[in-house]
């Protein structure tokens, strides 16, 4: 190990040379793009397209890094599956970047820092969050910049890093609420790890502290404004603490299996067996940096399933932080010994990327006419039950919605309306008509609507998109509120969105006339 402050410079082989994987990397961004390109949206991922077609410092369900993302990468008209994940490719090459400089700072080592950014772009999670538009694109960007400058705080003492590291701190809280406990561990690691405690006897870990809130403010006030919705629906599974369940917490030990594939998640159990041998002894910032920021996140997890499920890359960005120790970790072991380990972990993990990308392969390019039936069966049933298959038959119902959208004459109509928010923004999507996205009353939660229309007026009329006959069980209670909301209801229009002649996607659109005014009070956007 070289003394605190100094890099590893020493001549390096081709594999140890931080050139040749910064080229590695772009070649593998530039497949992140043709993959991200050639596959359509999930409905989620067009729901969180919206926020950047309606931007607002708040959204119901999350604070607004992400449509300021996306708004930014908004080069294309019309909008396409690329233009909506162009921003999480980028943020995770400079995940990448900022994952190399931490664990080089960290460990003292250039080796060290390569192999926080490979495990960053091999572990499965990563790489699929890495070509989806979700909230955690921003959350990881401003995470990783965060553990950076944090770093840089604690080695330099230098007062621009302090404010660097707040300023990262407010994005990633404005990214989503997993920045929380982050922000807080940081704090325990001055507080606990005697060689920075030094730092919390000036100024600067306070001031940044105070940029991380004063970015974050812009969220905080809107949702005072809105009836603290935000809060409302993430922390309602706190409040009401549910029946436990064993599966639950089972849940978030097993996950990391399929989150980090199985070697990755033996070198961490490695590297926790070591920081627990250490804890008394003392350890070295490497060590007592990646315990404290990765630790504290993965035990709030533990908390949330003893009353609700985890979802399983909730606990994603915990594991970050020990990236470089896993990396460390690995180097130390003798070089037959490694061999043999990296050796069946790249079959592993193949084999995992190799389960996770089938469905792709199947939904898109592998023939099934020559099948025998009792296999053309299997194959069925296999994709009706694809995890992807909600992904398709999009873009026949945007179509047809464009083109009624398009007709005009009698009985014309003005908006696309569905049950909930991510199925009325996966169709306007395909449609090309962001602008005309409806959820009635029942659709939302407490009355709020993300979106403000021209199109949504007393009298308008709606193509409105059922649940989908065989993924969803219709309810009664759905349409009884639809009733609600409009004068009168036509007969449903099948859609047919099949492939490779496997007609298991089809859609009810119903014809609704006369948008009450009373719909219109309720979906106010502030009136709660």
């Amino acid at each position: 190990m070289l003394r605190s402050g100094r890099v590893d410079h020493r001549p390096q082989n081709l594999l140890g040379n931080p050139w040749f994987w910064f080229f590695a990397l772009l070649i593998v961004t530039t497949v992140r793009f043709a993959v991200a390109a050639s596959h359509p949206l999930f409905e989620t991922e067009c729901y969180y397209w919206m926020y950047s077609q309606n931007l607002g410092f708040g959204y119901f369900d999350h604070p607004p890094m992400l449509g300021f993302f996306l708004h930014f990468f908004n080069f294309w008209d019309p909008p396409s599956s690329l233009a909506a994940r162009l921003h999480c490719i980028v943020s995770h090459f400079f995940c990448s970047i900022f994952l190399y400089y931490y664990g080089r700072n960290l460990f003292d080592s250039a080796k060290a820092g390569i192999g926080a950014a490979l495990l960053f772009n091999i572990i499965p999670i990563y790489s699929i969050l890495a070509i989806q538009n979700q909230p955690d694109a921003p959350l990881m960007f401003f995470w990783c910049a965060t553990l950076l400058c944090f770093e840089r705080s604690v080695s330099t003492g230098k007062p621009l890093w302090w404010i660097l590291a707040g300023f990262m701190a407010g994005g990633a809280l404005l990214s989503k609420f997993h920045a929380v406990p982050l922000v807080g561990s940081l704090f325990l690691h001055l507080l606990f790890f005697g060689k920075d405690r030094k730092h919390l006897a000036t100024p600067w870990p306070y001031i940044g502290f105070a940029v991380a809130l004063s970015c974050y403010l812009p969220n905080f006030i809107w949702n005072a404004q809105n009836g603290w919705i935000t809060y409302e629906f993430q922390f309602d599974r706190l409040a009401e603490a549910g029946e436990f369940k064993p599966v639950h917490l089972l849940g978030v030990f097993l996950a990391p299996l399929l989150l980090l594939s199985p070697w990755v998640y033996g070198l961490v159990a490695v590297v926790a067996t070591r920081i627990a041998k250490q804890f008394r002894e003392g350890l070295s910032r490497g060590m007592a940096l990646s315990f404290w920021s990765s630790v504290p996140l993965f035990l709030f997890f533990v908390y949330v399933s003893f009353s609700d499920s985890v979802k399983i890359h909730w606990t994603a960005p915990a594991f970050i932080g020990l990236l470089p120790a896993v990396a460390v970790t690995l180097q130390q072991w003798s070089g037959r010994r490694r061999f043999m380990f990296c050796s069946s972990a790249m079959v592993m993990t193949l084999l995992i990327y190799g389960y996770l990308v089938f469905p792709f392969l199947v939904s898109q390019s592998l023939p099934n006419s020559w099948l025998p039936p009792t296999l053309k069966a299997e194959f069925d049933e296999h994709l009706d039950k694809d995890w992807t298959s909600q992904n398709y038959g999009f873009d026949r119902l945007g179509k047809f919605l464009k083109e009624q959208l398009d007709a005009g004459g009698e009985g014309d109509f003005d908006l696309i309306a569905s049950w909930r928010f991510d199925r009325v923004a996966t169709a306007a999507f395909y449609a090309g008509e962001p602008d005309r996205a409806f959820v009635p009353a029942f659709g939302d939660r407490r009355g709020y609507t993300l979106w403000e229309s021209p199109y949504i007026r007393s009298g308008a009329n709606a193509l409105y998109v059922s649940r989908s006959r065989k993924s969803e069980s219709r309810t009664e209670r759905e349409f009884e509120d639809l009733r609600d909301c409009f004068n009168q209801i036509g007969d449903p229009i099948v859609v047919e969105a099949p492939f490779e002649g496997h007609p298991f996607r089809e859609f009810e659109v119903y014809p609704c006339y006369g948008l009450r005014k009373d719909v219109l009070i309720r979906l106010a956007k502030r009136d709660f």
